[in-house]
């Protein structure tokens, strides 16, 4: 985390809330938010994410063979299920109902 922390910083991101080793947010003076939930993953691919409230959810090897694209350029990131699936268990606020319906838009991978 400190070298993602660093290179977003040369970025011009600071830290916003929270910190490692559980989930923190960095945003930049244009207001662009990046929120980091840290995962340690084990022999098989899958892996474990440590909640805020002490919980754990798990993530299976198969949610990270998503790809997408960030200013053109090719990155890896969580499939649609997966996304979709990390918006559960808590209450919803306006920009994760506009995240489940851009998914489920886009993939059908939100809720109908």
């Amino acid at each position: 985390m400190p070298a993602l922390i660093a290179a977003l910083g040369g970025l011009g991101y600071r830290h916003l809330g929270g910190g490692p080793p559980l989930s923190f947010e960095l945003v930049d003076e244009t207001g662009r938010q990046i929120d980091v939930h840290p995962v340690v993953f084990d022999d098989a691919g899958d892996s474990i994410y440590r909640m805020q409230d002490g919980g754990t959810w798990p993530y299976p090897a198969a949610g990270f063979e998503g790809t997408g694209a960030v200013a053109g350029r090719l990155v890896r990131c969580l499939t649609p299920d997966a996304q979709a699936l990390c918006h559960a268990g808590y209450e919803l606020d306006d920009d994760d109902q506009h995240d489940l319906r851009a998914l489920d838009e886009r993939f059908g991978a939100g809720p109908s």
